[in-house]
């Protein structure tokens, strides 16, 4: 768990970084301006950050450098063409930084860089072009667009709006200038990975009648039939990713030469041609995954993942995962580290002793040094919130917190139980399993979003749909945790045998 100076200068080296790097060199770079950190710590930020890819021979490359220069393709819709605009969505993903909304991508056409514009769409007619997030998650990265900033969505709940303001690249003299027609194609490619800036090339399809093959359709089609089998691989030795952007990505950087090429397709058309790939539910969200297969929460892809960290003695693989530069068999996130400590304030124990005890189940096995050296930067951190924490500005927030952390501890300490089950997961009741590992993602993300916002920023509608949230997820664990351990039960009872005299 590092400092936060070194972490965000880490943080802007990993989006600029386009060159091949190693642990060594960045504790040299860091050393250079004063900066000590360990191997250790820097190896865990690094197998942790979704934006790096790790070589066999223990280098590491950034999306940066895996996607800058790398050829994809958008394929405009008919209604796009026919306004003048292109609407970014889901099409550029995995290839630029996913947290960078929609709306903020700038294309570039020749040398000038495009204007945006803000339109208003029907939901139902834009929607699809999200659905990459995740059908789940779809609305909400519309909503982050920032011309829906001063929308109210709150007291929309379950049902959906029926238009949204969407911020689009203005394309009205593009499409005049090349002679754009439907059915066109964008050749595109990653000139700036950080500020997400993406240059776009005109691929004419003129076709005299639309059963006509032209030769780059032959091209496509083979490019299309090794993505599918990309993506079937990539099931055997990842599973499920984290999401289906994170799945791509590692598809891409894999394939890299034989999938950024400049007769690639578009994912979105791939889909619909693929004939063993499809969009699945995976507890309540989506992943790709086998066409009408239920996407399992464990598989031989994870014992796969615990070789390849054998040489890593610092990795512990773990139902959700493996957790970098774990000292313990338990997750001690800096996120939940944080929380622990604010929450410790805001009930007012800040004169007692604390210790990482508080977060470990009793049958994890940690030493008196390794307790130690936990406590040592427990103690650290917690001279360092204290300082700016406020008790009255914390009032509401506090409270949330502190149920989101005792939910956030019963969901880890039931996978920590089921972690350290002799019998194989695959026995245990898959979805369940499932929904549980996206509850305490969930719960993580939730912690996260209140440790980085000012007690300000939240509306009194926002802290009642987090609490909504809450109790929503608490509602959840209630019932996958009796499925899964009235299911664990079982399974120990199946472990012994009875002996007859």
């Amino acid at each position: 768990m590092m400092d936060v100076l070194p972490e965000n200068l880490l943080t802007q080296f990993l989006r600029t970084q386009c060159g091949p790097f190693t642990v060594k060199e960045i504790v040299s770079g860091l050393s250079t301006v004063g900066l000590k950190v360990q191997e250790q710590e820097i190896q865990g930020f690094l197998d942790s950050n979704p934006s790096v890819f790790v070589l066999q021979d223990g280098t590491y490359v950034t999306r940066a450098g895996a996607f800058t220069d790398s050829f994809f393709s958008i394929k405009p819709h008919k209604f796009e063409v026919q306004g003048g605009f292109l609407l970014p969505g889901h099409r550029c993903i995995p290839f630029v930084d996913s947290e960078n909304v929609s709306g903020t991508i700038d294309f570039l056409y020749g040398n000038v860089l495009l204007p945006h514009k803000v339109m208003e769409f029907q939901v139902r007619d834009v929607l699809p072009l999200f659905t990459l997030f995740g059908e789940e998650y779809a609305l909400q990265y519309m909503m982050a667009d920032p011309a829906c900033d001063k929308i109210d969505f709150s007291g929309y709940d379950e049902e959906i709006p029926q238009k949204v303001k969407l911020t689009v690249t203005d394309m009205s003299a593009v499409y005049v200038d090349c002679d754009f027609k439907n059915g066109d194609v964008f050749l595109a490619t990653v000139v700036d990975w950080d500020k997400s800036i993406v240059k776009i090339h005109p691929l004419h399809e003129y076709k005299t009648s639309p059963f006509e093959q032209l030769p780059l359709d032959k091209k496509r089609t083979k490019w299309y039939d090794l993505l599918e089998e990309a993506l079937l691989d990539s099931f055997n030795i990842y599973g499920p990713c984290v999401s289906i952007e994170d799945q791509l990505a590692k598809v891409f950087f894999t394939y890299h030469e034989r999938l950024c090429v400049p007769s690639c397709g578009t994912i979105e058309q791939g889909l619909k041609y693929f004939r063993k790939v499809g969009l699945e539910l995976y507890g309540v969200e989506t992943r790709l995954w086998f066409k009408g297969q239920d996407v399992p929460a464990v598989g031989a892809w994870m014992l796969a993942g615990s070789e390849e960290v054998d040489s890593a003695p610092q990795s512990k693989s773990h139902i959700y995962g493996t957790i970098p530069y774990s000292p313990v068999d338990f997750p001690l996130l800096k996120t939940i580290v944080d929380s622990f400590i604010l929450d410790l304030l805001y009930q007012k124990r800040n004169k007692e002793d604390i210790s990482v005890k508080d977060l470990l189940p009793e049958s994890c096995n940690v030493t008196e040094s390794q307790l130690r050296r936990m406590n040592k930067f427990l103690s650290s951190r917690k001279e360092q919130l204290e300082k700016e924490y406020n008790w009255f500005a914390d009032f509401e927030l506090g409270e949330i917190r502190h149920s989101l952390l005792i939910l956030h501890q019963k969901i880890a300490l039931l996978i920590f139980e089921l972690d350290s089950a002799t019998f194989a997961l695959e026995s245990m009741p898959q979805q369940p399993l499932v929904i549980l590992t996206q509850l305490l993602s969930h719960a993580r993300v939730m912690l996260e979003t209140l440790l980085h916002s000012g007690n300000d920023e939240f509306s009194k509608e926002e802290i009642q749909n987090f609490a909504a949230s809450l109790e929503g997820m608490e509602y959840n664990f209630e019932g996958v945790s009796l499925e899964l351990k009235s299911a664990l039960e079982v399974q120990r009872k199946k472990q012994f045998s009875i002996v007859k005299k």
